[in-house]
């Protein structure tokens, strides 16, 4: 789970994008990363920026989140081809559940393509909230 300043096992999350305020929330009985305020009509965007840059050109993203209404979410990241390179969505159901998704990654470059970070999770609905970030090399 991300501590008070988003840092969890090399990846920081941006707590203020310019695209959305990220802070400590309560979500499903126990503490997350959400976004409080959104600058941008519509985008709520978690950027992520990784300590050191994976050794494997293939890694695993595991994000646990909370899901609190209906919509969908999408996993962008800075790829061999470009900034912004999406991953499948993720479809929310509006379940107020905790879930974990795993995204495999086979072509991440890292070099801050994504604004300035690696990867980002949007364009999320009100109340969803991430409680933990992981990257491992495969």
């Amino acid at each position: 789970m991300f501590g008070r300043d988003f840092t969890e096992r090399g990846v920081a999350l941006r707590r203020d994008s310019g695209e959305g305020k990220v802070e400590v929330i309560e979500a499903g009985g126990r503490y997350a990363a959400g976004m409080v305020d959104s600058k941008i009509e519509g985008a709520h965007y978690y950027y992520f920026k990784l300590a050191e840059k994976p050794k494997a050109e293939t890694v695993d993203i595991s994000v646990e989140y909370f899901d609190a209404a209906e919509g969908t979410v999408t996993l962008s990241y800075d790829g061999a081809q470009g900034g912004f390179m999406k991953c499948p969505e993720i479809q929310l159901t509006g379940g107020h559940t905790w879930n974990l998704i795993v995204f495999r990654i086979p072509d991440g470059k890292w070099t801050g393509g994504c604004n300035g970070a690696d990867f980002r999770i949007g364009n999320a609905p009100a109340g969803f909230a991430i409680g933990a970030v992981a990257v491992r090399a495969v």
